[in-house]
């Protein structure tokens, strides 16, 4: 079994630690030169330009959506195509951005998914019909998609790392890194972070080659704890941030000048790309040894001893090469149900709850309802930003579980609050009341989706599948994500047709079973080790 195998590695990993971590008094790292740690941010500042394109991808369609309907004559059901194929266009990227990161480089990858998204804005810039629109949301979609996992996934499980306190911790992180090894962003961060940002080398010279695992673990461990906040953290808000800029300032621009804005953060990764080196790591997997070392000591300075490093990368790779791969019908023996069940549960109830199709269309929603678009997207806008930047502090103070049920319970009452609004509005009711009750019923809604719902099941889904099959499960989760999206996204218009009040009545039915969902299957993973969330899972 992973879980007993992992606990047997704990108690090597403790043997070995004991060893002091400072030898002669002299920290292994202070030969590290101290001054070139700006290649390093300059390389995490190109990098989060993907987050950020990302948030400018997913908030163009609610600003846009009444100008580009008139100026193009679009009957509901091509806008409906045109705001969902997004989602569609971003499940492609997100299956196979991945092995395309590992054949043609981090950079490489980069510079691939801006290009689609550089020919998407372009596409819709130029667009004089249904079509045109169409193809280019697609490619900005496929572009968004090859960052997704990265902006989403890989950060959360990098900031798990950072509070637990168990050594079991350090095989599963080996085994995500592994598993998320074709991941960009993040990965490229970390790939490029110096020996004196990551921490102290543990120092353990022991013959026997467990013991200097567990080292290399343990160095990998501190790389994290210097990356991950700013991993974390500045994907989340800069996706938030590209949706809220998007959001504000598409009602003072026109949706044509909206698609070339979209296009900035794109330029300036690709220019940025010039400015740094290819991933060393990546290029010590691939055999090229010298431009590897090239690009370390680029990285490092020139005056920097990175000898140990590259011996220590070397080491690392050789390791995680050695790791078993699962397959996707490992997925459905009986004894991972529970786990992949409540994973890919959580995805369901996130989408499904009715976030993309607010989230795309709130302009359209305030209209609809007699209230500002403009004030509402604008108010909606900053809103998210600050919740997301709170909701993410308390993650690990908390609790996920408590997270979760109090963010369902703000959905389910802001969709009811929504619901009144509209059918107040259809049945001629206090029409004062209207606006005021759709906004107030919105905001709530975004609010208590940002401080939970919307990272929490990421987190979960970090921690909650066994180690041999987590990479399988969390692309199986993160596909069934997407594919909710898509469908929510599709949907919501036609729905809105049929019954605009009808509609968040049935999302406040799904964020209902949600919180049932979560009080009778998800168990609290907070402080947890691996092992205790296994227990806990399997009870």
């Amino acid at each position: 079994m992973a879980i007993k195998d992992d606990i047997e590695n704990e108690e090597i990993c403790s043997q070995g630690v004991q060893e002091p971590l400072i030898q002669g008094g002299k920290n292994r790292t202070d030969d590290v030169h101290k001054g070139h740690h700006w290649m390093v941010y300059l390389g995490t500042f190109v990098s989060v330009c993907g987050s950020y394109e990302f948030g400018t991808c997913a908030g163009y369609s609610s600003p846009t959506q009444s100008a580009i309907r008139s100026d193009l004559n679009l009957s509901l059901a091509e806008y409906s195509v045109f705001g969902s194929i997004l989602s569609f266009g971003a499940m492609v990227g997100a299956i196979t951005g991945g092995p395309i990161a590992d054949l043609i480089s981090r950079k490489g990858t980069m510079r691939m998914a801006s290009g689609f998204c550089v020919a998407g804005w372009l596409a819709i810039y130029f667009a004089q019909g249904a079509l045109a629109l169409d193809l280019g949301r697609l490619a900005s979609g496929y572009g968004m998609g090859v960052f997704s996992y990265v902006v989403l996934t890989l950060p959360i499980l990098v900031y798990r790392l950072i509070l637990q306190k168990s050594l079991v911790i350090f095989f599963y992180a080996l085994t995500i890194i592994k598993l998320l090894d074709d991941a960009k962003v993040p990965i490229f961060i970390a790939e490029i972070s110096p020996k004196d940002l990551r921490g102290v080398l543990t120092a353990i010279n022991q013959v026997n080659p467990k013991y200097y695992f567990c080292s290399s673990l343990m160095t990998y461990r501190t790389l994290f704890l210097s990356i991950s906040i700013v991993s974390f953290l500045s994907s989340q808000l800069m996706i938030c941030a590209g949706v809220s800029v998007s959001f504000i300032i598409g009602n003072v621009l026109s949706w044509r000048t909206l698609a070339l804005i979209g296009l900035v953060p794109c330029a300036v990764l690709l220019l940025g790309l010039f400015f740094i080196p290819e991933s060393p790591r990546w290029l010590a997997k691939r055999g090229r040894k010298k431009e590897f070392e090239a690009a370390l000591q680029t990285l490092r300075g020139e005056d920097t001893d990175i000898s140990e490093e590259a011996d220590e990368i070397q080491e690392y790779i050789e390791t995680l090469e050695q790791l078993p791969k699962a397959k996707i019908f490992d997925l459905f023996q009986r004894r991972y149900f529970r786990s992949v069940a409540i994973g890919v549960g959580l995805m369901v109830f996130q989408q499904f709850g009715g976030i993309n199709g607010i989230c795309f269309y709130t302009s359209n929603i305030f209209e609809e309802a007699g209230f500002s678009s403009s004030v509402g997207t604008i108010t909606y806008a900053i809103l998210q930003v600050i919740v997301t930047a709170i909701g993410a502090t308390l993650v690990d103070k908390a609790g996920r579980k408590p997270l979760l049920l109090v963010s369902a319970t703000g959905l389910v009452i802001g969709c009811l609050v929504v619901a009144i609004s509209f059918f107040l509005k259809v049945h001629d009711l206090a029409a004062s009341a209207v606006p005021i009750l759709a906004v107030t019923g919105i905001l709530l809604y975004i609010g208590a989706f940002s401080a939970g719902m919307g990272a929490v099941p990421w987190v979960v889904m970090s921690e909650i599948f066994p180690i041999n099959i987590k990479g399988v499960a969390g692309g199986f989760a993160t596909l069934v994500n997407w594919f909710g999206a898509w469908a929510v996204s599709y949907t919501f218009n036609y729905l809105m047709t049929w019954s605009s009040y009808g509609t968040f009545i049935l999302y406040a039915a799904v964020n209902a079973i949600g919180i049932v969902f979560v009080v009778g299957v998800v168990p609290e993973t907070k402080g947890k080790t691996l092992e205790q969330i296994q227990a806990a899972v399997n009870s």
